[in-house]
């Protein structure tokens, strides 16, 4: 296949979508669909290399592959490794390995797109820090690699029929994680739901390489048309929309329209030599643009960047993109296969023994668990199980649900009751307390809504082993209403409901990586104002139904100084107390705490 300068310039814009968007969402809302026009791409011109080979009965698949390993693995490789010792050296030891291990392990694999949907969306704020999510999309191409030339091949003969069927199986499959599924992150990463884009690719490739028409003036209107709705899109496309689903066709069909185009003014311009040269470092710009942003938005501790940041990610990105493709790609391609593939082993063999031996390495970082993370309860919390805690002796005297909060108040109440000599139930869940009525309060929430509604039930079954309930959550007012139905339905029953106002909440800080220990180096933190609303909103309840109370953690002075307690950390994060926080907390208002239980427990 002759080399089209024109489609180098295609990529380059496909990759100023990105990376504007990536910078920040606001300047360009559609253009995380530069991705999208990568697949298009990828699936017009690979489809075109691999039929003219077998055309010309020169292809071979170990030669197809080769090529991809030598043209992608190198330079991905390598940056990836780099990612990794980086995050050794900037992370937190609970961030190394709640977020950076894992992603590594998927990224090096090429299935980062597997570990990416099922956790929180390409669009979420926790997201915007890990430097591996740009991969996943890589992870896709590759896999499209792995089946391309084998339908090309075998199925030649029948492509008319298959490829339609199989753009539309891909439609459905993703508008079916959209809409029925209402898993919006697992259709925007899955192969299955971008195998579409990949299609309209090869589609154009095949029958429609030569334009629609044999005039060029219909050809060329339908460029102009084309060029005009992939630009809307760019402006009018965002991050809450049901993407990719059919609205994916829009933008796929236009750039696969100019990828046929033989309009002058359009070749003369996206063959300009700077596009081309942005172009030809794509590759290299895609792989090292995104780890730099989440790096920096990781150690500011916020998305947006100032202007100097904005100068200093350009200038790196630019840098470390023309040095991976000179002394990367260019040089690697240019090795023999037993050269290549030489060096490759010494590269994984590297990548292996950084991974084996990690903890060597950030080990010195850890922080003791009872600072760090939640350690009590957890069964009951992400496995889905009632557990009992408190006073081994006694049966059950209360059920304790909520959400999060909840979780991190069951060494309070279970060093209570190990004093008193009362034991409790409990069965709490991330983001919702498991109870009937809830709904989705939170941008993307879905999977933990889910686990929280299919433990309603079971909450229910210990509801009536008790003849009270105690609920913990933070922002009330999300859960006011399914409050309200769990107070009547105790009433009804003549039981009793008690509202923890949760300890209180500070104000966004990573706690963990700014204190770097758990003896203050930082200060106090400012208290959230939402406390105080969700108070109100508590008594007003506790004022309307005689069989609900209510104790407010928030305002005692054990908080005078947090994130500390005698210069000692007694949060996590800035939403949570650490477990020494809940028991120290126990030791400091157990005896007021529990003087105001008992009057319920009879």
């Amino acid at each position: 296949m002759i080399f089209r300068n024109d489609i180098q310039g295609l990529r380059a814009i496909a990759f100023i979508l990105v990376f504007i968007f990536h910078l920040n969402s606001n300047f360009l809302p559609g253009g995380f669909l530069g991705v999208d026009i990568f697949f298009v791409i990828s699936g017009f011109l690979m489809s075109s290399i691999v039929v003219t080979n077998i055309d010309n009965k020169k292809f071979s698949f170990v030669e197809f592959y080769l090529k991809r390993l030598k043209r992608i693995i190198p330079a991905y490789y390598i940056c990836v490794l780099l990612i990794y010792l980086t995050g050794i050296f900037l992370y937190t030891y609970i961030d190394f390995y709640s977020s950076l291990n894992g992603s590594f392990k998927y990224a090096f694999l090429f299935l980062s797109n597997f570990f990416f949907e099922n956790g929180e969306s390409y669009f979420g704020p926790n997201l915007s820090e890990n430097p591996y999510l740009h991969t996943w999309s890589l992870g896709v191409e590759m896999q499209f690699y792995l089946f391309l030339p084998i339908l090309l091949y075998y199925g030649r003969k029948y492509l008319r029929f298959i490829l339609p069927i199989v753009l539309l199986f891909s439609v459905l499959y993703s508008c079916k994680l959209i809409y029925l599924d209402n898993n919006l992150t697992a259709s925007y990463f899955s192969l299955g739901s971008r195998i579409s884009e990949f299609t309209i690719g090869i589609l154009y490739a095949q029958y429609f390489n030569k334009g629609f028409f044999k005039k060029d003036l219909y050809n060329d209107a339908i460029t102009w048309v084309s060029l005009l709705t992939l630009l809307i899109c760019v402006f009018i496309f965002h991050e809450n929309m049901n993407f990719p689903g059919f609205l994916c066709l829009i933008p796929c069909i236009a750039t696969a329209n100019i990828l046929i185009s033989r309009n002058i003014y359009v070749l003369k311009f996206l063959s300009n030599k700077y596009l081309v040269f942005i172009g030809t470092l794509s590759f290299s710009l895609y792989l090292w643009h995104w780890p730099i942003m989440a790096y920096m938005r990781y150690e500011n501790g916020f998305y947006e960047f100032s202007f100097y940041q904005l100068l200093i990610i350009c200038f790196l990105t630019f840098i470390l993109s023309y040095l991976s493709y000179k002394y990367v790609e260019v040089l690697f391609a240019k090795f023999s296969t037993k050269l290549f593939f030489g060096l490759m082993f010494l590269i994984v063999t590297i990548s292996c023994t950084i991974f084996l031996n990690k903890e060597s390495l950030i080990g010195y970082k850890k922080i003791p668990d009872i600072y760090s993370r939640p350690i009590l309860g957890l069964k009951s919390h992400f496995e889905g199980i009632v557990e009992k805690f408190g006073s081994t002796e006694k049966e059950p005297s209360f059920l304790l649900v909520g959400n999060s909060h909840a979780l991190m108040l069951k060494p309070f109440f279970n060093q209570i009751g190990q004093k008193q000599n009362f034991s409790f139930y409990s069965l709490t869940c991330d983001g919702y307390p498991p109870i009937e009525g809830i709904k989705v309060n939170q941008k993307n929430d879905i999977e933990n809504l889910r686990f929280a509604k299919n433990l309603s039930p079971l909450t229910n079954q210990y509801i009536d082993k008790v003849s009270l309930v105690i609920i913990a959550v933070n922002n009330f007012n999300d859960f006011n209403i399914p409050i309200r139905q769990l107070a009547d339905t105790l009433l009804k029953n003549n039981k009793k409901l008690i509202i923890i106002n949760s300890f209180p909440t500070l104000e966004e800080v990573n706690i963990l990586k700014v204190n770097k220990g758990y003896i203050n180096k930082i200060g106090k933190l400012q208290k959230d104002n939402r406390d105080s609303l969700d108070i109100l909103m508590i008594k007003k309840l506790a004022n309307e139904y005689k069989n609900v109370f209510y104790y407010d953690l928030s305002k005692k002075h054990f908080f005078d100084n947090a994130p500390f307690y005698n210069d000692t950390l007694i949060y996590y994060d800035s939403n949570h107390l650490n477990h020494y926080g809940s028991t120290k907390l126990a030791d400091e208002i157990g005896d007021d705490f529990y003087n105001f239980l008992k009057e319920y427990l009879k």
